[in-house]
């Protein structure tokens, strides 16, 4: 009974312990979607030179845009319903935390580019 105390508490050991350190682990895709009022993925990584769009599937207008600790700007402007963003390189390593050009803080995301 003892034995089988101990191998379930080791269980739920590993099953609450974080796994890889946390942060945006999804890969980016070439294109981040924006469907209501979200960013799918809303967290990515992606390796330095890596390019991406953002492409709006809303019903009404959205963007990015980076916020000032970004190691590097990019600001898509905004996007109609249906529009995708020009291409925007991520050559700097670091995290590129972004808003909606429209909506503000309300609706973000972050890239990490290592």
């Amino acid at each position: 009974m003892k034995a089988w105390l101990l191998l379930g508490l080791a269980l739920l050991g590993v099953a609450c312990t974080p796994q890889g350190g946390g942060g945006a682990q999804t890969p980016c895709p070439a294109v981040i979607d924006i469907p209501s009022f979200s960013y799918n993925p809303s967290d990515c990584t992606a390796t330095a030179g890596s390019k991406v769009r953002f492409k709006n599937s809303d019903d009404v207008p959205h963007g990015a845009v980076t916020k000032a600790s970004a190691p590097g700007a990019f600001d898509t402007g905004n996007l109609a319903s249906g529009a995708t963003s020009a291409e925007i390189a991520l050559d700097v390593p670091g995290t590129y935390e972004y808003i909606c050009t429209a909506h503000g803080s309300s609706m973000g995301g972050k890239i990490v580019v290592k």
